[in-house]
């Protein structure tokens, strides 16, 4: 069957018409100073902008929040104070101790589309067999942004910590997030990560194991990635 759309006869049927200024009551207008560029949304509080060679960009509470969950299986036991993998329902979870400090450490990029003055949080998310909710594990995270070419062995630049408590159901999955990270730089490229449950800590009153099921990195997008 014969298509019935129309085609152009030219490329010139493809030209844009400008837009008024006050089109569809200022929610769709071209962009400050440069017409061929595209503002869409409430200017200049929250709108999503498109430059004249195509990026995007989110201002406002055009912005939106996002994660990347990393499973157990993408988190490393290192070789001091290690936590225990072990099988735990139909997958897998880390083991850490009680009146230890077990560890795990991980490794992963800064996000593309990351605003980077907002800083990320970790949510962590874990369980326990324990059922008191009066009962409270210590959760420790050391972290390091680095750029490339700068010391990837180099110190923990911030250590912080939360404290989470057992659910009233046995092996329930918890999440708890730990904030207060710095800012990244234009230039970071890593973060690298050490988390440890202070099981010796005397906040951590915990009487059993917790096991870790996944990390997940949290933060504000406001672009569709680095621009090209």
């Amino acid at each position: 069957m014969e298509s019935t759309d129309k085609q152009p006869e030219n490329i010139e049927d493809y030209s844009f018409k400008p837009l008024q200024t006050d089109f569809v009551n200022k929610r769709i207008r071209q962009r400050p100073g440069n017409p061929l560029g595209l503002i869409i949304g409430d200017y200049p509080d929250n709108y999503l902008d498109v430059s004249t060679d195509g990026e995007v960009n989110l201002y406002g509470t055009a912005k939106v929040i996002k994660g990347r969950w990393f499973p157990f299986n993408e988190l490393k036991a290192p070789g001091t104070k290690p936590a225990t993998f072990k099988e735990w329902g139909i997958s897998g979870a880390w083991e850490f101790s009680d009146a230890t400090d077990d560890t795990i450490v991980f490794n992963l990029q800064v996000p593309s589309d990351m605003d980077r003055t907002v800083a990320p949080s970790f949510i962590i998310g874990w369980s326990t067999n324990t059922t008191v909710t009066t009962e409270t594990a210590v959760w420790q995270l050391e972290y390091l942004y680095t750029a490339a070419g700068e010391d990837t062995t180099a110190a923990a630049q911030e250590t912080l910590t939360v404290n989470s408590n057992a659910i009233a159901q046995a092996n329930g999955l918890i999440e708890v997030e730990i904030t207060g990270m710095d800012l990244p730089s234009s230039t970071d490229a890593c973060i690298h990560c050490r988390l440890k449950r202070l099981g010796a800590d005397g906040a951590d009153d915990l009487t059993d194991t917790a096991e870790l099921h996944g990390i997940c990195i949290k933060y504000t997008s406001n672009k569709l990635g680095t621009a090209t």
